[in-house]
């Protein structure tokens, strides 16, 4: 699951990827492929986006910004278009960033994984976010019915909030929002 398929790909070349149902991401050149997720994984993604969709619907964040699921293509760089479960931009930034796919950094993005794909969401995406200056980073964890909410600082992403259970977990980018890992993971 998730190997590389062949060294330094560019968008280009990633245009002409088939569509076979496969998610494929270019993470610095190297091509990413993983199969759908599983519907744990698609659960827990759609209870998260409700909850921040109907923030955003109340009002949050002036009521502008806007949501994706993946599948979306987010055009970091030639080399590097990453597709995280979960991506926010904020109203004033969308007009701008948002076309056929998203080019630029998100504010926020959300990975949800499983053990196996741990790694790249923790260390590989995690510094590319880093390095792409995207404000916030939620690393959702299957097995162990995590959430972990990274902030950017001037030293790099921080924890700004962790949790399982009914722990309120907040967001910088998402201003007034709370949620509980309980409400993310319900019937995952």
């Amino acid at each position: 699951m998730g190997q590389p398929l062949r060294a330094h790909i560019t968008w280009k070349e990633y245009q002409q990827l088939p569509d076979d149902g496969i998610r494929y991401e270019v993470l610095e050149g190297e091509i990413v492929m993983t199969p759908a997720p599983e519907p744990k994984h698609q659960t827990a993604s759609v209870n998260l986006l409700f909850e921040m969709e109907s923030w955003r619907r109340d009002g949050g964040g002036g009521g502008e910004g806007m949501f994706f699921t993946a599948p979306v293509d987010v055009i970091l760089a030639f080399d590097t278009i990453v597709q995280p479960d979960l991506v926010y931009i904020r109203g004033e930034r969308a007009k701008t960033l948002v076309k056929k796919q998203i080019h630029g950094a998100p504010d926020l993005v959300v990975e949800i994984f499983r053990k196996a794909r741990a790694e790249r969401d923790r260390i590989t995406k995690l510094q590319i976010y880093q390095r792409f200056s995207i404000q916030e980073y939620w690393l959702v964890d299957l097995d162990a019915r995590s959430v972990t909410i990274l902030t950017l600082s001037e030293d790099g992403y921080e924890v700004f909030a962790s949790g399982t259970g009914d722990t309120k977990l907040g967001s910088k980018v998402l201003s007034g929002f709370e949620i509980t890992p309980a409400e993310v993971f319900e019937r995952a």
